[in-house]
């Protein structure tokens, strides 16, 4: 975590909780996540020219480029499908979080791969810290540790429920 950065998948609380905790820690949402949303939201528009059209200046500049094309050349079939506006206002409240452009000139990585290796050292040196040994209680309790919990995907905190 160079210069404070965290990335960060899931709800608002563990997310408030890390800005309270690292007030000048960076957030961003990763690529694929915000990728999938505008492709849902460019399958209700059709044109599958669109949405690589609006992926690359998601990849390029951010989500608030990608919307703001979409809303100026789109907003009656916007207004017509019922999935659409709800992918486009996931993008809109997270645009703080999705400026890729500005995020890659600043050395941060912005892929998925990154990320979730990046929550694996961290448990991994949390669990040999305090001397755990790899059994699968002990990955659960792990698991609910702070600095882990707004890290990890939902579905692997999931399986080492189970």
């Amino acid at each position: 975590m160079r210069d404070g950065r965290a990335r960060r998948a899931g709800a608002a609380a563990p997310r408030d909780a890390l800005r309270d905790a690292f007030p000048n820690a960076l957030f961003a949402n990763d690529f694929a996540h915000a990728a999938d949303h505008l492709h849902a939201c460019c399958l209700a528009l059709e044109p599958e020219r669109e949405y690589r059209f609006c992926r690359s200046l998601l990849f390029r500049n951010g989500a608030q480029s990608a919307v703001k094309r979409l809303r100026r050349l789109h907003q009656k079939e916007l207004d017509a499908s019922p999935d659409a506006p709800k992918n486009l206002l996931h993008l809109e409240k997270r645009k703080d979080n999705m400026r890729y452009g500005w995020l890659r000139k600043q050395g941060c990585y912005i892929a998925t791969g990154h990320i979730e290796a990046a929550v694996r050292v961290l448990v991994a040196r949390r669990c040999k810290q305090a001397g755990m040994h790899r059994r699968h209680k002990n990955a659960v309790g792990m698991a609910g540790h702070p600095c882990a919990l707004p890290l990890a995907p939902k579905n692997h905190l999931e399986r080492l429920e189970k």
